[in-house]
């Protein structure tokens, strides 16, 4: 039964709000929580490139072809026999000891569409583990998977029932989940509770694999001949604080590196990769960009670019000498890097491929005559994630030939 407090004042037992017995704190304070946004994502415009990325049968796209931006919202279509995706590239952290929830509004403009499946909620099936709604054969269903192996359950618990639950007009649909490696999920319709993965008591084992629980991306999918509609996204953690990350940096080396002006758009001198793997499990961690300082022998301009196409640079196999191939950083950190100067693997591959593949170019400044070129996080005041899949080049490009100079690149972790 709840706990109960008994003041002086009223001389009477008060009931504490809450469910369950840790409602206040070691003090007999009532507990009470605010809500972080860890990630939210809205389709107003368009599908914003920095946030999504579309598979179409399990192959990830340049860019966007069956989601599109429809009255303000996403439009996720697809056809007989395939699968279209929507994941964003962000992998959201769960913060222990505090509850996660994904929020979302769902409609589906052709109800029930035969041999089709339509999923919305946390995960992927790349990931192979994922928390879900389902509708298929015109009943919705609670979807947990780990390791590829799902566990699929029909939600028939509804207060008005089920029959004339249209589900073409727009629904709320949440997933609230408790986790410290096990924990309860909740599946709820427009606020109202309809289904519950009881986890506590129930296993031997984590609910999920603790590499990828901690970080499911916001997931839509529609596989066969329909569509999926949504509103905006929003996955928080409840009572949750700020970014708990680890401080981590690569650089050229002590000695300065050879550059020169010969190459068409700057010089490569370092790269950063988000491997799609660590240690034997897909790579969920997703680092923040910090600062990014160059230095040379000459007046000279330094680019930040981003790609997530591997062949600009991602063709090189992993080495453990970062100037012929990628190399970790450490042994517990998630991220590899390259050196680059005159006449390395990583100069001579991004200038014969960064023109002709998806290469954006982040960030160009000037820097002076022997002085360091800092540029702090490029978003500023907006954090900047790299997630699995991402490529980042420093290029430095002296005004003259065969000079020399140095990168640095600091990042955060999280962990």
């Amino acid at each position: 039964m709840p706990r109960t407090l008994t003041t002086t004042k009223l001389g009477t037992p008060q009931p504490i709000l809450g469910i369950g017995d840790l409602t206040v704190d070691a003090w007999g304070r009532q507990k009470v929580i605010n809500d972080l946004a860890v990630f939210r994502g809205l389709f107003t415009y368009d599908i914003p490139e920095a946030q999504w990325k579309e598979y179409i049968a399990g192959v990830e796209q340049a860019g966007f072809t069956n989601a599109t931006s429809v009255d303000g919202g996403l439009n996720l279509v697809s056809t007989t026999g395939v699968t279209s995706q929507l994941v964003s590239k962000r992998h959201p952290r769960y913060q222990p000891n505090r509850g996660h929830l994904y929020s979302t509004a769902v409609w589906l403009p052709t109800e029930n569409e035969a041999n089709t499946v339509r999923d919305w909620g946390l995960g992927s099936t790349a990931m192979n583990n994922y928390v879900c709604f389902r509708f298929k054969n015109d009943n919705l269903y609670a979807v947990v998977a780990k390791d590829g192996v799902e566990t699929e359950a029909q939600i028939t618990n509804h207060a008005d029932g089920w029959a004339n639950f249209d589900y073409t007009k727009g629904h709320l649909y949440d997933i609230q989940m408790q986790w410290r490696g096990v924990g309860n999920y909740l599946f709820f319709v427009d606020q109202e509770l309809v289904y519950e993965v009881e986890n506590l008591g129930a296993k031997g084992e984590g609910d999920l694999p603790t590499l990828t629980i901690p970080a499911l991306p916001a997931l839509w999918s529609v596989t066969g001949d329909a569509v999926l509609r949504a509103g905006c996204v929003d996955i928080s953690s409840e009572g949750g604080t700020g970014n708990n990350t680890t401080y981590r940096s690569a650089n050229t080396g002590i000695s300065l590196i050879s550059i020169t002006n010969t190459y068409t758009d700057g010089h490569a001198t370092l790269a950063l990769r988000v491997p799609p793997t660590f240690n034997g499990a897909y790579n969920a961690r997703d680092v923040l960009l910090d600062r990014v300082t160059t230095f040379c022998r000459d007046q000279a301009v330094t680019g930040v670019w981003l790609t997530r196409d591997p062949t600009v640079i991602g063709g090189i196999a992993t080495n453990a000498n970062p100037t012929l191939g990628w190399a970790p950083v450490s042994s517990d950190s998630n991220i590899e890097y390259m050196v680059g100067g005159t006449g390395t693997t990583l100069a001579t591959t991004f200038e014969a491929n960064h023109t002709t593949n998806n290469t954006r170019l982040l960030v160009a400044k000037r820097e002076p005559l022997d002085s360091p070129n800092v540029l702090d996080n490029p978003g500023g005041l907006t954090d900047f994630h790299l997630t699995n899949g991402d490529y980042l080049i420093v290029t430095v490009q002296p005004d003259g030939a065969n000079k020399t100079g140095g990168t640095t690149i600091e990042w955060s972790e999280e962990v």
